[in-house]
């Protein structure tokens, strides 16, 4: 099966951040350029949700580095 993707956009501290994100298997997976991936279990919770926490996540550990 092919993967679907689709895309997710956060604002923090004024600057935008976009990511690509796809499910397969229950597991949500988040990829934005200079960010990395990352990727959780779903767990009944809301995909987009997911995804925009994922992409601060990644922004953050960005930012600490």
């Amino acid at each position: 099966m092919m993967a679907h993707y689709q895309g997710v956009t956060i604002t923090m501290d004024g600057t935008r951040y976009f990511a690509k994100w796809f499910v397969e298997d229950d597991i949500l997976t988040v990829f934005a350029d200079g960010l990395g991936r990352a990727s959780t279990q779903i767990r009944g919770l809301s995909e987009d949700w997911l995804a925009k926490d994922l992409l601060r996540k990644l922004v953050r550990e960005k930012d600490a580095a």
